[in-house]
């Protein structure tokens, strides 16, 4: 299995902190939600990365092969340059790396931390070529990415669903598996050529995929706590919410001992600052 992270944008609403760091290596309570995917994703038997960054790439390359390298990961890591991460969105940012969709992999948007169960759902799920995670919330609003269902199939997903007709939240975790490779290659394709302006989510490949007439799944995942980082409220609620769960899964998972196995000086995840 192969995982393919999204985290090509520099993230200027959580300005001045992604002043000269991705957002995804911001600190979060001791770790970084990179940090944390990559512990998870080696732990689920991903086998191999692609990383697409953009805006301070070489960082995240650095981080990536430190944290891979700290805790011992068997894990295959691959970086891709966005370098009109500025100008463009995800679909062009995932468009860059069709060439390594040879095999059954994962999307996952690099600003998002998944209960690790959440993950372990999507991977197990049977007899399915393409998948998205949903989590069922109260209540939706106009930046979610929605869809709506219709019996174990996702008939749309867009943000410009109707929030009071929106049937769960597609929370940045999808696989494309099998036939299912090809389907959303092809899919994408037809979206990069709509997409004059560079300014698409891929999930506009995946509705296309959906009005060629293959079916596309859902993971329910609601029982597992989720997070986004956006906003600075998204922060302190990554902080409240999940950096226990992150800390305590990256413990689970890896060698405790190896943070100090590379250096004299206890690790620093990005942003951290040397004690007084």
């Amino acid at each position: 299995m192969k995982a393919i992270i999204l985290a090509a944008g520099q993230g200027k609403r959580l300005l001045p902190l992604t002043q000269d760091t991705p957002k995804t290596l911001l600190n979060i309570s001791g770790t970084t939600i990179l940090e944390y995917q990559l512990v998870t994703l080696a732990s689920c038997n991903v086998k191999e990365v692609v990383l697409v960054g953009g805006f301070r790439v070489d960082k995240l390359k650095d981080y990536a092969d430190r944290y891979i390298a700290l805790h011992g990961l068997d894990l295959k890591l691959k970086v891709i340059n966005n370098k009109d991460y500025a100008i463009t969105n995800n679909l062009y940012s995932l468009w860059l790396a069709k060439d390594e969709m040879t095999s059954d992999f994962l999307v996952i948007n690099g600003d998002n931390v998944f209960d690790r169960r959440a993950i372990v759902k999507m991977i197990q799920q049977k007899d399915i070529t393409a998948s998205v995670a949903i989590h069922k919330n109260p209540g939706y609003d106009d930046e979610d990415m929605k869809v709506r269902i219709a019996g174990s199939n996702v008939v749309e997903i867009s943000k410009g669903i109707d929030n009071l007709a929106a049937s769960g939240e597609s929370i940045g975790l999808r696989l494309f598996r099998g036939k299912g490779v090809a389907a959303f290659k092809y899919a994408m394709d037809i979206a990069m050529i709509e997409d004059v302006k560079r300014n698409a989510y891929f999930v506009r490949a995946i509705q296309h995929m959906i009005d060629m007439g293959h079916n596309v799944g859902f993971a329910d995942v609601t029982e597992f706590k989720y997070g986004e980082l956006d906003f600075f409220e998204d922060l302190k609620n990554l902080e409240i919410e999940m950096s226990a769960m992150m800390k305590q899964s990256i413990m689970m998972h890896t060698n405790p001992a190896s943070l100090y196995a590379v250096s004299l000086q206890p690790y620093r995840s990005a942003g951290m600052k040397k004690a007084s």
